[in-house]
C-alpha cells in the first residue's frame, strides 16, 4: 500500500525512528479524525510530523503541526528534522518547540488552545509519559500513543476510565529492545 509518493520516497531511503506500520495508523488516524491541529511530544527526526502533515494535506485541509522535543538525548537528531521539513515543503505547516515538554507544553497550550490530535511520543519514562499525558488530556480529545507494547503498559489502563483505548501490536523492535507497539484513546 502507498499513503503518497513523497512519504514513501523519505520512508524507502531514511532509518526511520518507528517501525512503519506505525505511520500508517498515524497517517490513517489522523484522517480519519479529521485533525487539522496536531501536537506531537518527540519528534525525534521528523517522520511522523510530515505522516501528520500530509494526512491533513490529503483531507484537504492546512495543517497545523506543533513538536516539542528537547533533544536532550539525541540532539543529532534536530537538524535531520528541520531538512525533512524544508524537503517535503512542510516547514511552513510545522512549529518546533524546544524544551521539556513538562515545562513547555503549558505555555504551549496558552498559545494554541486545544488540539484536535496528541501523539506522545517523548520521554519513555512512565512518570514522563503519565506528565504528558496529564499536560494533553484536557485540550484534545484523541492522543495516539507510541511504544505502548501491543497495550501491556500500566499507564494504559488508568486511561480507561475517562478515555477508549484500542492498541495495535506492532512487529518491530527498536535498537534498544522496547516493542513498539501504537494505541489510539478517545476521549467517552
Amino acid at each position: 500500500m502507498e499513503i503518497n509518493n513523497r512519504l514513501s520516497d523519505i520512508w524507502g531511503r531514511r532509518h526511520l525512528g518507528s517501525a512503519e506500520q506505525c505511520y500508517w495508523i498515524m497517517y490513517s488516524v489522523a484522517r480519519a479524525f479529521q485533525a487539522r491541529r496536531i501536537l506531537e511530544i518527540g519528534t525525534h527526526r521528523g517522520f511522523s510530523a510530515v505522516t501528520f502533515c500530509q494526512a491533513v494535506l490529503d483531507n484537504g485541509m492546512v495543517p497545523k503541526v506543533f513538536t516539542v522535543d528537547s533533544y536532550i538525548q539525541q540532539p543529532e537528531a534536530r537538524q535531520p528534522a528541520l531538512d525533512l521539513f524544508e524537503e517535503t515543503g512542510f516547514a511552513k505547516y510545522i512549529t518546533m518547540v524546544d524544551g521539556d515538554s513538562g515545562k513547555v507544553l503549558p505555555e504551549v497550550f496558552d498559545e494554541i488552545c486545544d488540539v484536535d490530535l496528541a501523539f506522545i511520543d517523548g520521554d519513555h519514562s512512565i512518570d514522563g509519559i503519565f506528565r504528558d499525558i496529564e499536560c494533553v488530556e484536557n485540550h484534545t480529545k484523541v492522543m495516539l500513543l507510541h511504544d505502548t507494547q501491543n497495550g501491556g503498559q500500566r499507564y494504559l489502563k488508568g486511561l480507561e476510565e475517562k478515555w477508549r483505548v484500542i492498541s495495535f501490536p506492532t512487529r518491530y523492535v527498536e535498537g534498544d529492545g522496547h516493542l513498539v507497539g501504537i494505541t489510539v484513546a478517545v476521549k467517552k
